[in-house]
């Protein structure tokens, strides 16, 4: 699922909570932070599911040292369509999409994540292996 910019604007107010979009983001960043340490195997990333990227960028930038996240190389272009140019809006999208309809609990960290590609298609894509084959 996508969220547009309309849908993020309007659930930001409530999300921030009085905060700025800089304190938002940076509280969001060490809780995610504990979450991500928290796992074991190293795979609750996936659940992010197209919007890692967004995420691993929020991580890198203001928790640099932090030894969760790694050099994935470039972002695939339709992955650039998760990226609101927004931090606050980035970590509210992303954060939403764990956590829709109790996914983040249940989700498996390979299960496939039907994605809207940016001339609207639906794909399935893969965290960290790319978009499945349509025949497979």
């Amino acid at each position: 699922m996508r969220y547009s910019v309309e849908q993020l604007q309007a659930i930001a107010p409530e999300a921030l909570d009085g905060r700025s979009p800089k304190e938002y983001v940076e509280s969001g960043v060490r809780k995610l932070l504990e979450w991500l340490g928290a796992d074991p195997h190293n795979q609750r990333w996936k659940r992010f599911g197209p919007y890692w990227p967004g995420v691993k960028e929020l991580l890198d930038e203001y928790a640099p040292n932090n030894s969760l996240t790694q050099d994935w190389g470039e972002v695939p272009d339709y992955l650039e369509f998760y990226n609101y140019q927004a931090d606050a809006l980035n970590l509210l999208a992303a954060l939403l999409y764990l956590n829709r309809d109790g996914d983040y609990v249940n989700a498996v960290e390979d299960h496939p994540h039907s994605i809207e590609m940016p001339n609207g298609d639906i794909r399935l894509y893969v965290p960290g292996s790319g978009l499945l084959d349509r025949d497979g």
